[in-house]
């Protein structure tokens, strides 16, 4: 369980510019998506992008937040789904994460989110996690305030 709020909590961040620039923060991501992670999918995450920024906030079992904040670069050319390059990431008390690989699928209002380990080879999908390890959410956007 560690492994999986380890790295579902890793996916935050800032969407850098440059040749991953073409699925921007203030296009389908912006806003704020919530859903479940985990082994058996329970594990309820919410994701907030605004601008350049993204927080994703795990809640663990005790009730406690526990927020992720760092920068991410994407690739909405990669076949068949977009690539993610995750790093500068930050948890809580601002201790250092390691970098990440992972896969992102919008489909409408849904977005599908696979994750590497830190430091391990890129999900090959949306729909399965690496053997070597790592998490898969499924966000749903949240109705605007």
């Amino acid at each position: 369980m560690k492994r999986t709020l380890f790295a579902a909590a890793l996916f935050m961040a800032v969407i850098a510019p440059g040749p991953f620039s073409n699925l921007r923060a203030e296009g389908p991501l912006e806003g704020r998506w919530t859903g479940t992670s985990g082994e058996t999918n329970d594990i309820p995450v919410t994701l907030t992008v605004k601008g350049e920024s993204l927080l994703l906030e795990i809640k663990l079992p005790s009730g406690h937040a526990f927020p992720i904040r760092g920068e991410f670069a994407l690739n909405d050319t990669a076949k068949p789904h977009a690539t993610l390059d995750i790093r500068k990431m930050k948890g809580p008390d601002d201790e250092p994460i390691p970098d990440i690989q992972g896969l992102l699928q919008i489909e409408g209002e849904t977005v599908k989110i696979c994750l590497s380990d830190p430091g391990g080879k890129r999900p090959e999908s949306v729909e399965k996690v690496p053997e070597s390890g790592g998490s898969r959410m499924t966000l749903k956007r949240a109705p605007k305030k």
